[in-house]
């Protein structure tokens, strides 16, 4: 469970610095990375 979390948090990084150099945004690249984990925890 505990490597599933880092795993996941590792993509989360990835996914926001992705997301900061496309947006330049840091909040909108924020949200970006986080909305499709809270979906997925959502169900």
């Amino acid at each position: 469970m505990k490597a599933r979390l880092l795993d996941i948090a590792a993509m989360m990084a990835v996914g926001y610095l992705l997301a900061l150099t496309i947006v330049g945004d840091p909040v909108a690249a924020l949200w970006g990375c986080t909305a499709p984990l809270i979906d997925k925890l959502l169900g």
